[in-house]
This record gives C-alpha cells, sequence and structure tokens, in this order.
C-alpha cells in the first residue's frame, strides 16, 4: 500500500509471514538484503614475518575499487603479541594505478615462487598472467601453501602522509 508521508510517497509492506503483520518501510532494506558482504582482514604491521598462501582473490572494494587480496597464516613474526603465529592476516593491493600496483603483484608473485636470481626471474616471466589470471576468475592458484618473507616498513609520501610498504622476498627460515 502506497500512503503520503511528510510530502513523500514511503511504501508500506506488510510482512504476514516473516514475523505476524508488522509494518516496514522500504528505504535501504531491499538494497542492503540484496548486497554482497566484504570480508575485512586483519593487516601486519610494522615488522618482519613469513607467511603462508592461503587464498588468493580480486574483489571489487566499494571503497578501493578493484583489489588484490592475498590471504596470509603467520608462520613466523617479529611481534607475537599482535602477530601470534597461526594468525591470518590479509595483503590488499589497490590496482587502480598499475605503476605501483604491478610491481608490488610481481614482486609477490616471484617471492612466492623462490624467484630471486634474474634467470628465474626471466623463467617466471611469462607465467605471471595466466597465475593472476587464475586468481582472477576464483581458481586456486599454484601461489596456495607457498611461503612469502614480508617485511612491513614505515614511508613518507611526497605530500608528508605516513604508510607502510610491503615488500616480499623468498622465506629465510
Amino acid at each position: 500500500m502506497l500512503r503520503k508521508h511528510s510530502s513523500k510517497q514511503v511504501l508500506i509492506i506488510n510482512q504476514h509471514h516473516l514475523c505476524g503483520k508488522v509494518k516496514y518501510k522500504m528505504s535501504y532494506a531491499d538494497t542492503i538484503s540484496k548486497s554482497q558482504t566484504f570480508d575485512y582482514g586483519a593487516y601486519l604491521d610494522v615488522g618482519e614475518y613469513e607467511a603462508e598462501v592461503t587464498k588468493m582473490l580480486f574483489k571489487k572494494s566499494p571503497q578501493k575499487g578493484d583489489v588484490f587480496i592475498a590471504e596470509l597464516k603467520l608462520t613466523h613474526t617479529s611481534d607475537e603479541k599482535k602477530h601470534p603465529l597461526g594468525a591470518k592476516r590479509s595483503w590488499v593491493q589497490k590496482m587502480a594505478d598499475t605503476t605501483v600496483s604491478g610491481p608490488a603483484m610481481k614482486s609477490f608473485i616471484y617471492a612466492a615462487l623462490g624467484a630471486v636470481s634474474p634467470e628465474q626471474r626471466a623463467a617466471v616471466d611469462p607465467k605471471i598472467g595466466a597465475i593472476v589470471y587464475q586468481f582472477e576468475q576464483g581458481q586456486n592458484s599454484i601461489l596456495v601453501g607457498r611461503v612469502v618473507h614480508i617485511n612491513v616498513v614505515p614511508h613518507t609520501t611526497k605530500d608528508k602522509r605516513a604508510v607502510s610498504v610491503t615488500r616480499f622476498s623468498v622465506k629465510t627460515t
């Protein structure tokens, strides 16, 4: 039924089947009930870590646009109080600026595959497109189960903002 309310049309719905004869105003309810949820992970603070890759995916984030997410399980940590062994953490890379995201993603893939030398990296390079395509499509990635060394360092941007920079390398322990 449609009813006038404060010079606006408000739709009133009788919900007989859910919880008796309760009236709800249509507002964000329909939108929210059809919305996807976003999982927000725990992130790493400044420090050194080693982590096993447990999942890799791409998502559309309302705040950040397209993002790459690596879900990780800590196998070594420099701060066991905040980041205990076995804790799940996430690394998120915004894909908006490929001059930043491209090298970061490539560094992560090199580290996960143990590609240290220029020769090893050259052997991995032709496979990077297929690797990224796998997790872009929601498929299991060959990087799952691999361990990466992570060094998170503080950094100040040109506009004087404090951020953290995540650097990846081959596992050390």
